[in-house]
Formats: structure tokens, sequence, C-alpha cells
């Protein structure tokens, strides 16, 4: 498209602006008064699809990236002269020539936050020169977020609840009510037992809090008065389902039991989640499940009409011979699941922290087969771009519990395609809402063509939720908007994909 430039002159750009919608404090004292925080009222204009009061909020524009032709720019200076040259409203910019400049500069702008017309949480670094590979990433890594201190509050800590997800155990701290940027918060994640231990909280004790990210709550420390009324958190011991044992390793605390029903029902719902079984719904899983027909993955594709169809009609209607569509219809579709890339094919398994893009670094890393994959040491795993011990651990011995199964389900009911090379390569994308040129099957179908993986959900690692109702407040528009995920229309994705 043209862009007017201030001296009169146009210039021809195809590409995307990065910035964010802020609401300055005077229009939050002036109009908005009643809302906790700036972010809180923009937020909520944002999500209106009448656009009323959205005059009241300000883009502040900080990146751009020619996606056609030449980039307009040579450095990360010069992109930001260019987009105020173009008329957009930019962030501030200083050029630092050493890590103490840094530090100072923002030990001043820490001074003088307090009196800026809108809110910050701290600076962005970046090297003069654009990496376009980096820059590329829906989130670069060649970048470093310099924090400020965060607001904090003191509160007591009442209980920790143990939250449970598949067979991992998460400890979540309750404490008496704070407010903290704005909004109440009584509730945060302690991760698992040994951030728990190393925090040294006991209920009773006091608990600084914070905000991290101004969203996330989170316990920096614990205080301890020696009243003596603290007492020890306790910890989970047995399996609340299956009775067994459960496992402390510290960085996580989780039920080892491999046949533990809890454990099972999660990977099959992980399963269908992952590969994009769209007409085998949560409720059907359940029952399947409940009923014993399905009890690991591979019983999904012996599945046969005759047995879903009492899930489907009742004894009246399957007396009469009559046919079942909904049946019929998840078998279709089971069917139409059984080629995916070896990212997709593993991270449906439901090891714990192990998704599509975790699975993707291991690829790339040249763990490119199933069988690489399963002969793959914690050694090697941790040398991956991405991994760590933990992780690698995790990863190793998940594959190890699971490998019979993959291999019988790769050895004939599952084809594992290798991953095109193309314009998608790398990225992700998720389609919600109805398409208007083509059926959704089509869509992906165009991005694995390119190189790229779908889901069915919106996660922080996803490049693209594609929706033409891009102002809708739908839980996934939401979440896009919550994790700095790029929406774009159908028109704009087969713009990206050349078609």
């Amino acid at each position: 498209l043209p862009v007017l430039l201030c001296d009169g002159k146009t210039v021809d750009y195809t590409g995307g602006i990065r910035g964010e919608v802020i609401m300055t404090h005077s229009v939050h004292k002036k109009f908005f008064s009643d809302k906790a925080n700036c972010r809180n009222a923009a937020n909520g204009l944002m999500k209106r699809k009448d656009g009323e009061g959205c005059e009241k909020l300000t883009l502040i524009t900080y990146d751009a990236f020619a996606s056609d032709g030449k980039q307009p720019f040579s450095d990360e200076e010069e992109k930001i002269l260019w987009l105020n040259r173009c008329g957009f409203t930019v962030v501030p910019l200083k050029i630092c020539t050493a890590p103490q400049e840094v530090i100072d500069y923002r030990a001043s702008v820490m001074d003088i936050r307090k009196t800026l017309e809108y809110d910050i949480d701290g600076l962005v670094v970046k090297e003069r020169t654009i990496r376009y590979e980096d820059a590329a990433r829906a989130r670069p890594d060649r970048q470093i977020a310099f924090k400020f201190s965060l607001e904090e509050a003191v509160s007591v800590l009442r209980k920790v609840e143990w939250s449970i997800n598949g067979g991992t155990y998460t400890p979540v701290a309750v404490f008496d009510e704070v407010l903290l940027n704005g909004t109440t918060v009584q509730r945060a994640s302690l991760a698992n037992p040994d951030t728990m231990r190393a925090l040294g909280v006991k209920i009773g004790c006091k608990v600084v809090v914070v905000k991290r990210g101004e969203i996330i709550p989170k316990i920096e420390t614990a205080i301890h008065e020696n009243s003596g009324t603290e007492s020890e958190i306790p910890v989970p011991e047995k399996c609340e389902v299956c009775g067994s044992a459960l496992s402390d390793e510290g960085s996580r605390l989780f039920c080892p039991n491999k046949n533990c029903g809890k454990r099972i029902l999660h990977q099959l719902l992980k399963w269908v989640n992952v590969v994009d079984i769209r007409d085998l719904g949560e409720s059907l899983v359940e029952a399947l499940f409940k009923s014993g027909r399905v009890r690991c993955i591979s019983d999904f594709y012996t599945l046969t009409t005759a047995e879903l169809t009492p899930f489907f009609l009742n004894e009246e209607s399957i007396a009469a011979e009559k046919k079942s569509l909904g049946a019929e219809k998840v078998i279709k579709s089971i069917k139409s699941r059984v080629n995916m890339s070896l990212s997709v094919f593993v991270a449906g398994f439901d090891i714990e922290g192990i998704g599509e893009s975790s699975c993707e670094k291991l690829v790339a890393a040249g763990y490119d087969t199933l069988d690489k994959l399963l002969s793959m040491t914690e050694e090697q795993a941790a040398a991956v771009y991405g991994f760590a011990d933990i992780m690698a651990h995790i990863a190793v011995e998940g594959l190890k519990e699971n490998a019979e199964e993959m291999k019988s389900l790769a050895s004939g009911t599952i084809t594992i395609i290798a991953a095109a090379e193309g314009l998608f390569s790398g990225k992700t994308f998720c389609f919600t809402g109805e398409l208007v040129s083509m059926k959704r099957a089509d869509a992906e179908q165009i991005v694995r063509s390119l190189g790229g993986s779908c889901k069915s959900s919106v996660t922080k690692d996803l490049s693209y939720l594609v929706t033409n109702d891009t102002e809708s407040g739908s839980s996934k528009n939401k979440k896009a908007a919550q994790f700095g995920i790029p929406v774009i229309t159908e028109k704009e994705f087969l713009s990206l994909a050349g078609k």
C-alpha cells in the first residue's frame, strides 16, 4: 500500500507494523475512572464490536517488517525514524554503546515513570542491526525485556491447593486478598514442589506478592516472624484416582502409574485436540473411556460405526435399524486424521511440557524420525536449543513410556509425513469461525503444504490466528490478544500464502 510520508512523498510498502494500543492516564481519569486501571479500560473498549470509544485509545508503534520488496530502513534507529515519518506515534529510542549505559538509562526512566502519560513495565533492549530471520519470528530471540521493579503487596498465606492436570499435581497458593495494579488477587501458582520449597512458604506466613508483566500473580518471597502460628504445607502422597504413590522429582509431582485412569483420559483428550479430530467431542471421548471401549490412543482407530451408534441413537431407533449420521461423521473424522507430521504425532501423546513447538526443535536438531527420537539420550536432548536437563529428562522418559504404542501406531495406522520447506516453515496457524472461500480443512492443507502446522487452540507459541471476525469477543480472540498473537483475516491469510 502507498504510505504517505511527512514530506509529501509516498512509498510502496507491503508488510506489518507492530505496536500496542494503550490508554493514557489523562483519558482514564477523565472518561473511565470507574475502571480499575488503564489496561482494563483499554481492553474493554477494544472488545466492543461497534468500535465506540476506540477513538480515545492511542497506538504506539515500535516495529515494522516488509514482507514484500526491500525494507525501507537499514537498522533499528532508521526503523523508528521511518515509522515516525509515516505518521505513527513511536516509542522513545535511546542509543547505548555499553551495558552500563543501558542500566543507567533504565534507572533514569524508573525515576520519571510515574510522570509518564501511559503505563510501562520496562525497556526492550535490541542490537542496532536488524536480523531479519529473527524478526520474522512471532517472538524474536535477539531482544531482551529489561523490566522495572514490580509493585508489591504483603499478604498471609492461608492454604495451598493442588491443581491436577492429567497426572501432574501443581501447588497453588491461596492468600488474603491484596490490590495490585488496580485489581484484586488472591491466588498464585507455586509452579512445582521445588519452587515451593525454595520460597520457604508455610501456612500462616506472610508473603510478598507481585504481578509478573503486571498480569500474572506471583509470590516473590516469604516472611517468617516466628509467631508459632505457621505450619508446614501438606504435600499429597497418593494419587486421588488410582491410589498409587506419587513421584516427587522436585520439578514436578506426578502419578507414575501409566494405567491411571486420569492420566489415560487426559492423554486421549490431548490426542484428539492436537491431531484435531473435530467431530470426536470431549463428552463422547469420556463416554467411550468410561465404557472401557477406548483405553489407549490406538483404540480410536479400531472403532466402528456400529459401536458408536448407541452413543447417538436410543434403543428404539437402533431397533428400527436407523443409521446414525453422527457416528458416521465421527468415523470419517478419525480416518481423515491419519497423516501427520512427527511433531504433531509426538505432541499428541501428552508428554508434559513437550508440545508441538518443542518437538519441532528436536526435529530441527536432527531427530527427524521416530526411531531417532526414541533412541535419543537425555544428554543429547539437553543439548538442543530450548531444552535443558529437566525438560530433556521428562522428554526422554515420556518417549520411553509411550514407545511401544508409538511404534505400533506408526507401523500401519498413522503415516508420519516429513515437514515441507516453504513460506510457512516453522509457523503455526489456528483457524476459528466460518471461512468464505474454502473449507477449514482446505485452509489447513494450504498451511501444511507450505511447511507450516495447524493448531485447534490458541497457545503462546502460535504464529497467527485466522478469523473473519477479528473484532469478536471470542475466547480465542481474547487469548490471542493476551499473548500478542497476530489476528488476521482469511484474505490476509491467502495473501501470506501467495494465493
